[in-house]
C-alpha cells in the first residue's frame, strides 16, 4: 500500500512524518467536538424535550457519537470515499471560493463610486493561487479516485 513500488523495501521513517501525524490527531481532537457541538445545538433547537431533560439530552449525544462511529466502522471503503469528498470540498472551500470572492469583490469595487475607500484587486497572486488550486485538486482527486478504485477492486 501507499507509494512504495512492489518489491522495494521502504527506507527509514522521517521524524517530520511523526510530527505531522501528531498535528493531525491534535487537529481532529479539536475539530470533531466542535462539529458535534454544532450538530447537538441543531438537534436541541428542534426538540423542546431535549432542552428540558438532561438525561434525554445526554442519551441523544451518546447516540450521535455512537452512530457516527458505527457509520465509519461499518461503511465499506469509508476512508477512500472520505478522501474523495475531502479533496473536493476542502480545495473548493479553501482555494476556489476565496479566489472567486476576491474576483467578485474586485469587480464590484471597480464599479463602485470613486468615493469608496475599499480597494480589492484581483491580480497575479490570485491567478497563481487559482492555478495552484487546480493542480492540488487534480493531483489530489486523481490519487483519491485511484485509491478508491484499488480498494473496490481488492474488496470485490
Amino acid at each position: 500500500p501507499g507509494t512504495t513500488p512492489h518489491g522495494v523495501s521502504p527506507g527509514t521513517k522521517w521524524y517530520v512524518g511523526y510530527v505531522l501525524s501528531v498535528a493531525v490527531v491534535a487537529n481532529l481532537m479539536v475539530t470533531i467536538p466542535v462539529v458535534f457541538y454544532c450538530v447537538f445545538r441543531v438537534l436541541e433547537a428542534q426538540s423542546s424535550k431535549l432542552q428540558e431533560s438532561g438525561v434525554l439530552n445526554a442519551c441523544m449525544r451518546l447516540a450521535v457519537y455512537l452512530g457516527a462511529v458505527l457509520v465509519a466502522v461499518s461503511m465499506p471503503f469509508f476512508v477512500e470515499i472520505l478522501a474523495v469528498l475531502s479533496t473536493a470540498i476542502l480545495v473548493t472551500l479553501q482555494v476556489f471560493l476565496p479566489v472567486a470572492m476576491t474576483f467578485a469583490l474586485s469587480r464590484r469595487c471597480s464599479k463602485a463610486d470613486s468615493g469608496s475607500n475599499v480597494v480589492v484587486t484581483f491580480g497575479l497572486v490570485e491567478v497563481a493561487l487559482l492555478a495552484l488550486g487546480l493542480l492540488v485538486f487534480s493531483v489530489g482527486m486523481a490519487g483519491a479516485v485511484r485509491n478508491l478504485a484499488v480498494a473496490v477492486a481488492e474488496g470485490a
